[in-house]
């Protein structure tokens, strides 16, 4: 997902899918995704 139709899918998830898919990341991986 590219452009400006990708960022609004990713702006529109609930938080808590969010926070499932960080929960699946690494420490450091948190990092660079959420800056």
């Amino acid at each position: 997902m590219s452009g400006p139709e990708g960022m609004s899918f990713w702006g529109n998830l609930p938080s808590v899918i969010m926070l499932e898919i960080f929960s699946y990341l690494e420490h450091k991986d948190r990092i660079n995704a959420s800056s």
